[in-house]
């Protein structure tokens, strides 16, 4: 094994530990937490319009990840902000922007909605 192939191995490691550590500033909340912590704060759905309109959680408004940064103004700056996703991948990347722009604390349904166990809006 030559060095280009340790290098890109290192580097492929490297980014998959780097995905996996928790955002500073990212609380993740379990399905009932979440929804308690609903109620006082701004539910965001970061998935593309075609999920959302699939189904999403109700009272959410959807902001998908690619134009997160252009949207920052249908952000409130009062209000907690709560993010989901399929996942919790794309929440945890909306999150990472949302805390070096403008909120201090976010929080994410952990597991996204795929670990939503209540009824969904279409």
């Amino acid at each position: 094994m030559g060095w280009t192939e340790i290098v890109f191995i290192l580097l492929v490691i490297t980014f998959i530990i780097w995905r996996m550590l928790p955002v500073k500033g990212l609380i993740e909340l379990q399905p009932n937490e979440f929804k308690e912590k609903m109620k006082s704060g701004q539910l965001i759905d970061v998935r593309t319009e075609s999920e959302y309109r699939n189904g999403h959680i109700p009272g959410s408004i959807n902001i998908p990840l690619h134009s997160l940064r252009r949207n920052m103004g249908k952000i409130s700056k009062e209000k907690e902000v709560l993010l989901y996703c399929q996942s919790g991948m794309r929440s945890k990347k909306a999150a990472k922007i949302l805390i070096g722009k403008t909120k201090p604390v976010c929080y994410h349904l952990k597991g996204g909605i795929s670990n939503w166990p209540f009824s969904l809006k279409k």
